[in-house]
Parts: C-alpha cells; sequence; structure tokens
C-alpha cells in the first residue's frame, strides 16, 4: 500500500550534520559519498540517512530460504537515489558497532522537550527531519544486477491474509525512550495493531490485505524520543504463515541531534 498525503511532496534539504550524500550503484552494492560536520563515530561509515521518505525497518524473504530479513528502503525521497539497504549494511549488532547506514533525526524535529518523528510527510519535512517507517516487499530487492531479498510473497508461503509481526525494543545504553504511536495509521484504515509502551517494547501487528506492487505493508508511526543521543532499536521480524522462520535481530542506530 502507497502512503499518500494531502498537500504534494515538498523537497526535504539536507541534513544539518551531513551536507553532501549522493547515491550511485558501485558492483552491485550502494555507495555513498559523505561529508562530515562534526564527529564521525555519530555517522555510519558509508552514509546517513536524515531527510524525507525512509522505510527504516523493511523486511523481506532471504534469497534462497523462506526466512525473514530486515533492511531499510529508501524511494520517493528527494534527498537520496532509491536504494535498498541490506541487514549487513544497516545492522549496528548487539555490539553496538558503527554500520554502513545510519539514521539522523535532526535538531528541527525537537519540539517542547521531546524528539517527534512524524506520522505524516508534510510536518516531516517542515521539521527538516526524517519520515521514517516499516513496511515489507512484495517485489524482489536488488543492487544493481544482484538480487538480495526477495518477495513476501515468494513461493506462496506467506498470503495477503498473513500478517508480518514486529517487536521493536529500545537497546540498552541508548540515551532515552522511544514511543511507537500507530493511532494515525489506524485512524486512516491501516491494518495495524500495537501494543506495548516506550519502556517495555511494543509488539507491532501488520495485515497485508492491502498489499500493492511494490510493498505488502506501509505504515509509519510517530516517533517520540525522549533524549538527545544515540539510539539502537532492536527489531525482530516474524509472521503467523506457516513454515517461514522469523528474522534474526537487527539493531538500527538513530542519533537525535540536541
Amino acid at each position: 500500500m502507497t502512503i499518500t498525503t494531502a498537500e504534494p511532496r515538498s523537497a526535504s534539504r539536507p541534513s544539518r550534520r551531513h551536507r553532501t550524500l549522493a547515491a550511485s550503484a558501485v558492483a552491485g552494492a550502494v555507495a555513498l559519498s559523505l561529508s562530515l560536520g562534526v564527529g564521525a563515530a555519530q555517522a555510519g561509515t558509508a552514509g546517513t540517512l536524515s531527510a524525507g521518505h525512509v522505510d527504516t525497518g523493511f523486511v523481506a524473504l532471504q534469497t534462497g530460504s523462506y526466512k525473514l530479513t530486515l533492511g531499510s528502503n529508501v524511494d520517493d525521497n528527494p534527498s537520496y537515489a532509491d536504494a535498498y539497504y541490506t541487514r549487513g549494511q544497516v545492522n549496528a549488532t548487539a555490539a553496538h558497532n558503527t554500520p554502513a547506514y545510519d539514521f539522523e533525526v535532526n535538531s528541527g524535529a525537537k519540539h517542547g522537550s521531546v524528539w517527534v518523528i512524524q506520522d505524516n510527510l508534510p510536518d516531516a519535512d517542515a521539521d527538516d527531519a526524517i519520515f521514517a517507517g516499516f513496511a515489507g516487499a512484495a517485489e524482489d530487492k536488488s543492487q544493481g544486477s544482484t538480487r538480495v531479498a526477495r518477495s513476501l510473497f515468494a513461493g506462496g508461503k506467506i498470503g495477503a491474509d498473513d500478517h508480518l509481526i514486529y517487536k521493536v525494543n529500545v537497546d540498552s545504553g541508548s540515551a532515552g525512550t522511544v514511543g511507537l504511536d500507530f493511532s494515525t495509521a489506524q485512524a486512516n484504515g491501516e491494518d495495524v495493531t500495537s501494543t506495548g509502551s516506550s519502556g517495555a517494547g511494543y509488539t507491532v501487528t501488520f495485515g497485508l490485505g492491502n498489499a500493492d506492487d511494490e510493498e505488502a505493508f506501509h505504515v509509519h508511526p510517530k516517533w517520540t524520543f525522549s533524549a538527545a543521543g544515540d539510539y539502537w532499536i532492536k527489531v525482530v521480524a516474524s509472521t503467523d504463515a506457516s513454515g517461514v522462520t522469523q528474522s534474526d535481530p537487527t539493531y538500527y542506530h538513530f542519533h537525535v541531534d540536541a
């Protein structure tokens, strides 16, 4: 399903920390050139995503198996070229290593004492901030000419009546808590339910009944970060379809600017 907005998509400005980020396909992998304004330890080794539409928690099937895999997907984003990032490129691991690609919440997203990733693109653009969401593949994903992940529907084990379930937790060592609010998505008719809290973590269930040609589901919640600093958000994806193995944990590194 494709997220639509009530007004035209506005051009997102580059990050305050990362003024240059150009994408190209090189030898079947996505390569980014990056100019850093401050501490490199806060940025991905190859690039940082900080503006426009990004499906941060993007689930697909591994190539050659019926195991789920988490990565990230960028499309319809004026700041970056369309690209799919594999788990190996975005996973900070339980050791909180620096991944190739991470995510930044710009200082424009600060509202009062918290930082907010908005649940709609116009408000995210007004904050000069990333528009981060969750989605699943309804088509194979490639880097260059190499297929690196498969559609969730490949092989027919997962169907439109099934669900994807995400376990989302903020890992220890993070700067604060992260709240996820799906109420706007639910009000707009999205097939999503969520239980949990910013302290205990969330279990989020996504229905696949409104799948389109590109995405099996597509939802953007409101994210609320309680403090500036670094966060490692652990996500595990599973499904209620039989014969499909849950994903390995993936740790997404967010940096929240003061």
